[in-house]
């Protein structure tokens, strides 16, 4: 007899219980998926945010044929044409590097969720499409959302929050976490306008290498120096600290978390400079850093990055690829040219929902 899990329950409402079977269902042919979607032979399938995210491309690849392949659990077509959802984050860092798949390397590291990006013109349509996931590919893959991201979702048109299994046991027992789906561009310390990968349909699965660097380069936030420098030196975070004389002296200004230096600098490794898909795109990311502020934060997390590759043979880099990951860097540095802006305060976006910084 299968056994029943509430996986979300309202206080007030309990019709709105979430409940799932266990053990989950999977009626996914991965073998299949990865054909049909192309699936770089480096990614490892086994591992289940890898496997759910190819899941979700294949999806919304077929999306206006759901209706028809499974007609019995998909009633009505869910989209007149196939969905344009391109991976964000380390799902996209993995997706594009074989570095990052390496078993036992530093860059293979645990991946939490699976973003996504999409044009505002199929927003809902996707939202539709995840809904019904589990009807047809298993509940292995079940989205749901509550009545607060019901509010969310209207309220947000840019955004896109679902509920889903972002991790399950070894017992089969799942783990619920958030799907965020951003909406033509990545708002955050800085804005970066994802709208021509979008449309450009020789770019396959993920954003292009040079906005996903930029998605990564573009944080940075200060905090107070008193409280903030000792908890930065007791968990080997001081490498953190980017190097701006200017900035006010009671604050300490913070660069990426590590995951994202590991991703950096997996991408620097990975990728050499061109204009193919498989390569970064420094002209285009030269065109997108016109902003004196967006090319402030980048040049201060690509130069910190340079001054602390320590950092990343401590964790176990060969020097044959410090070399090569500081030489990029500093590559896209000498292409970038320095401001003359000496700010004192913020000069980023601080009226924005971001993820807090963690120290540790």
């Amino acid at each position: 007899m299968p056994e029943t899990m509430v996986i979300w329950q309202h206080d007030v409402f309990p019709e709105r219980t979430v409940k799932v079977d266990l053990p989950l269902t999977d009626k996914i042919d991965y073998e299949n998926v990865r054909s049909d979607l192309g699936v770089p032979r480096h990614l490892d399938m086994n591992c289940f945010l890898i496997r759910k995210a190819a899941v979700v491309l294949w999806a919304s690849k077929h999306a206006r044929e759901l209706h028809e392949l499974y007609s019995e659990a998909v009633k009505k077509m869910i989209s007149k044409k196939p969905l344009r959802l391109l991976l964000l984050g380390g799902c996209a860092t993995k997706w594009s590097c074989p570095s990052a798949n390496v078993p036992g390397s530093l860059f293979n590291r645990r991946l939490n969720d699976v973003d996504c990006i999409v044009r505002m013109d199929q927003r809902r349509d996707v939202e539709h499409l995840l809904l019904a996931l589990d009807s047809f590919a298993g509940t292995m893959y079940m989205h749901f959302v509550t009545p607060y991201e019901e509010q969310y979702n209207t309220v947000q048109a840019e955004r896109l929050l679902v509920r889903t299994f972002n991790k399950v046991s070894e017992k089969g027992i799942p783990e619920v976490g958030i799907m965020d789906i951003l909406v033509n561009r990545v708002e955050m310390r800085h804005t970066v306008d994802i709208g021509e990968d979008l449309k450009n349909e020789e770019i396959n699965h993920t954003i292009s290498l040079h906005n996903l660097l930029l998605t990564k380069l573009q944080y940075i936030m200060d905090l107070p120096k008193e409280d903030t420098l000792p908890k930065l030196e007791m968990y080997g975070d001081i490498f953190r600290i980017l190097p701006h004389k200017h900035f006010s002296s009671a604050r300490v200004l913070i660069g990426m978390e590590t995951k994202d230096l590991l991703d950096v600098a997996c991408i620097l490794l990975d990728h050499d400079f061109g204009e193919r898909p498989s390569e970064i795109n420094l002209g285009k990311m030269k065109a997108k850093l016109k902003d004196d502020k967006f090319r402030m934060t980048v040049r201060l997390n690509l130069q910190n990055l340079v001054n602390n590759l320590s950092v990343l043979e401590k964790l176990g880099c060969a020097k044959s690829d410090l070399e090569k990951i500081g030489a990029r860097a500093q590559r896209i540095l000498n292409e970038l040219p320095e401001t003359d802006y000496k700010w004192s305060k913020p000069w980023w976006n601080t009226d924005v929902e971001a993820p807090e910084t963690r120290i540790g």
